[in-house]
């Protein structure tokens, strides 16, 4: 009974060379540091953490409310771009342009936007303030909108979004917007 015990053994004994001399190397950009060391090494997603800025291009429609009811007209549609910075996951400070092609009116908004730090899918809502100009005049106007943005990829974000342009005057013309964005991580 011994020599089988013996026999194995020794070719344990034979093998733990051949073990070590098999084990696959560290792949290069491996850590062995910290948690969340790894990340840009190949291993995690970068996220979109603090001081990352976005691009986003906007396109939707716009209708407007003259009175009772809400009317189409001939243009019921608008472009916009916004520049987003991000001190934290859950907040972004933005500056809007936005064309609206029915009123011809131009707004230049800037304000924050608070989002759930959820990965994929987020939701959002925010208020906006600053100058629209239509019929030669400028006045100021506030905005809030909310939406929902979907993470495509690592740099590409889509989004739907619904924002009410409310100029602060007497006579105040009513924007609902609708409107898709695709967003650029910088």
């Amino acid at each position: 009974m011994a020599r089988p015990l013996r026999s194995a053994a020794a070719f344990l004994v034979a093998a733990l060379p051949a073990l070590g001399w098999a084990q696959a190397p560290a792949p290069p950009g491996r850590t062995d540091g910290p948690e969340g060391s790894e990340v840009g090494q190949g291993g995690y997603r970068r996220a979109p953490g603090p001081g990352a800025f976005q691009l986003s291009f906007d396109a939707g429609g716009a209708i407007t409310s003259e009175g009772p009811g809400y009317p189409l007209h001939d243009r019921p549609y608008f472009l916009g771009a916004d520049l987003a910075w991000s001190p934290d996951d859950w907040l972004l400070l933005e500056l809007t342009g936005a064309y609206d092609f029915d009123l011809e009116r131009t707004l230049v908004l800037v304000g924050p936007r608070l989002r759930t730090p959820a990965s994929p899918f987020s939701l959002s809502a925010g208020v906006k303030g600053g100058v629209m100009h239509w019929n030669g005049r400028s006045r100021f106007g506030l905005s809030p909108q909310v939406g929902a943005e979907l993470e495509a990829s690592d740099r590409f974000v889509l989004g739907l979004h619904y924002a009410l342009d409310v100029p602060v005057e007497q006579d105040t013309t009513v924007t609902h917007r609708i409107f898709l964005g695709l967003g650029v991580r910088l």
